[in-house]
């Protein structure tokens, strides 16, 4: 899959509003429209369509959030230069804390449900995440869609690597406390 920056495409900023976004989809498109370009209609087509997928992702906020993820994780490399190696080393980054916090899940749970009940104390932050790992864990939810290219493995991969350690010294904390080995 080649990589395209949609907004380099439709020449805007990042920080680029709805309106903006829309008049350079204008803008660009009445430029390069097939039927303007006759004697290019190859070139023509493909830049037609590059604007239209560049303006129906960015113009909708959620795929827009999707798209800005991607970019942030794949760095602007192209698709093709992102493989399995990719991966491999992203989740052997995490592979270690991973592994630990998916042998801890029980661990977890019991001090989740021990601060429900109030006999162990979690801040609030620290509650939000435990509850998302354990959703994460039990549930087959994914934290973002693998259907986006190289973002949705790799982000997985990125999340959990920030919350780690928090859960993992969240969960000394409360061994210690309880007298538990893991």
């Amino acid at each position: 899959m080649e990589y395209k920056n949609y907004y380099e495409l439709l020449g805007i900023d990042k920080t680029a509003d709805f309106q903006e976004i829309k008049n350079a989809y204008y803008e660009k498109i009445k430029i390069w429209h097939p039927d303007k370009n006759p004697k290019n209609i190859e070139k023509a087509e493909e830049m037609s369509k590059g604007l239209n997928e560049a303006y129906h992702v960015l113009s909708d906020s959620e795929r827009r959030r999707q798209y800005d993820t991607m970019l942030k994780f794949t760095a602007g490399k192209d698709f093709d230069e992102i493989n399995d190696n990719s991966f491999q080393k992203a989740f052997n980054r995490v592979g270690r804390l991973f592994k630990g916090l998916q042998d801890n899940v029980h661990l977890m749970y019991r001090m989740f449900k021990d601060s429900i009940n109030g006999s162990y104390k979690l801040d609030s932050v620290t509650f939000a995440v435990i509850a998302v790992a354990l959703l994460y864990f039990i549930l087959p939810v994914d934290l973002v869609a693998d259907y986006i290219p190289v973002a949705g493995y790799i982000d997985d991969a990125a999340i959990i690597s920030m919350i780690s350690g928090t859960i993992t010294n969240e969960l000394n904390k409360y061994s210690e406390q309880n007298n538990i080995n893991k």
